[in-house]
């Protein structure tokens, strides 16, 4: 079977390039979006979580400070609100700065300005504005916070670069009932700032751990995709040479067929001359007949032989059995049962008496060098063929029949052991079965074989069989 082609593209396989871009864009899409949802729900969760952070700071101030105003009225009643603007004053300044405070205002159950940080000038005057929210914290009496930006012409503006605050309502109780609420703004900016600082570490985590995930993904679909493309080469590979094996097939059915009736045709035809009563031929012309139908059933016997031979080596249920076997002595057994003499010029034979001993099937030896040599005096009109055993690389002997026939185009050299396979325009008789059963047999004593061949400069096949020593041979 032939090696595959890495470059060679088919169409499954093109359909799958096509699809791998596509699904390294959905990955990117799917992950980008993901990546999206991710940051929004964090950079809002963690806003949350430092506002509300600072929603507690900001409620615990103004607690502290009405508990501290309180206890102070208690230890220094206060007979004027001047005594409690300055008191008011007092704990402004003491506790602003620990708490990023910004002003203070304080206000009486109808909204009148009792203090302001910012602007003194407003104490005395209402406040319609803030009416609700006072009246609300003075109802559920409990904090009101929430967080605002600061509007341009607040007198808060002109005095800080904060952009945003948080602005709180705590009602100031006096025995059973609140009679006041503090309004404290703080400065939002230090919490707004720790959120985008942890927003962009986390944002900056996110992506890389994105990146490291898509990385990861286009990886493995890589891997997935040379994986399954391999594996579709593998199958359109398998389904062609299916498709070259039922052609073949076909093929040798067609050759059997005609060879058969060819043969039997021929047998046919002497038995009806050897039978025919008007037949005049003298003893000499019968037993040419008898030869030729001898001949023609002989090479049926060995087509037959070949078909099963190589379906029983294909399934390892040919029966084997490896002996020390001396190739000097096989090799012109063989040859001698083919015409090729010791007076025959075209039959030259090379042995290394010292290495000719393998480890091999005697029975199926003969047969892969009949084959062999056969082959090449079938193709190679003209030339000499030579025959060689020689030692090779340690542990092995390698056999060679090369002859100066034609040669075989080289994109048929991958195909030259399939059974049934011919090359075409080859004009020898056969069916193709013979070099198959050569490598099936070989393989089946531990060798291999392989073939070298250019055209219209011969054809060389080498048999490596494992080398068996004088030492096993005597044993």
């Amino acid at each position: 079977m032939t090696n595959a082609n890495p470059s060679r593209s088919t169409p499954s396989s093109n359909i799958i390039q096509r699809l791998y871009p596509g699904i390294l864009v959905w990955y990117a899409l799917v992950i980008l979006a993901l990546s999206g949802a991710l940051l929004l729900v964090l950079a809002w969760s963690i806003e949350d979580l430092l506002l509300r952070e600072a929603r507690t700071e900001t409620e615990l101030f103004a607690k502290v400070l009405a508990a501290e105003f309180n206890q102070d009225l208690m230890h220094h009643p206060v007979s004027s609100w001047d005594e409690a603007y300055h008191e008011f004053d007092r704990l402004y300044q003491e506790y602003a700065a620990l708490m990023h405070a910004l002003a203070l205002k304080v206000y009486d159950e109808n909204g009148y300005i009792l203090y302001d940080s910012q602007a003194p000038e407003r104490v005395g005057q209402q406040d319609q504005a803030e009416l609700p929210k006072i009246q609300r914290a003075l109802a559920e009496q409990k904090t009101v916070v929430r967080l605002r930006p600061l509007r341009p012409n607040e007198p808060l503006t002109r005095a800080t670069s904060a952009r945003r605050v948080l602005e709180a309502y705590v009602p100031l109780p006096e025995r059973f009932r609140p009679f006041a609420v503090f309004e404290i703004y703080i400065d939002a900016t230090p919490y707004l700032d720790a959120s985008r600082q942890l927003q962009v570490r986390v944002a900056t985590t996110l992506l890389l751990g994105m990146l490291v995930l898509y990385g990861s993904l286009v990886l493995i679909t890589r891997r997935a995709h040379l994986t399954l493309d391999e594996k579709v080469r593998a199958l359109e590979e398998a389904h062609q040479a299916l498709v070259r094996l039922q052609a073949h097939k076909a093929n040798l059915l067609r050759m059997v067929v005609h060879d058969m009736r060819n043969l039997l045709g021929a047998i046919l035809g002497y038995a009806e001359l050897l039978t025919t009563p008007e037949a005049t031929a003298d003893a000499r012309e019968r037993h040419r007949w008898l030869q030729s139908i001898r001949q023609a059933a002989q090479q049926l016997v060995a087509m037959v032989e070949n078909i099963g031979d190589i379906g029983r080596l294909e399934e390892h249920r040919f029966p084997v059995d490896l002996r020390t076997v001396a190739l000097h002595e096989v090799i012109p057994e063989v040859l001698a049962s083919l015409g090729c003499t010791g007076s025959d010029a075209r039959c030259r034979v090379l042995l290394d008496a010292d290495h000719a001993l393998v480890r091999a099937d005697e029975t199926l030896l003969r047969r892969v060098v009949q084959n062999l040599v056969g082959n090449a005096l079938k193709y190679a009109d003209q030339g000499a063929i030579w025959v060689r055993a020689r030692a090779a690389e340690p542990g092995w002997v390698v056999l060679e029949v090369e002859d100066q026939g034609p040669g075989i185009p080289r994109e048929h050299l991958p195909h030259i052991f399939e059974p049934f396979y011919r090359v075409p325009g080859s004009s020898g008789p056969g069916t193709g079965l013979g070099l198959a059963f050569v490598k099936l047999a070989v393989e089946e004593m531990g060798g291999r074989v392989e073939v070298v061949s250019e055209p219209g400069q011969g054809t060389t096949f080498r048999v490596w069989l494992p080398e068996s020593s004088n030492e096993t041979n005597s044993v």
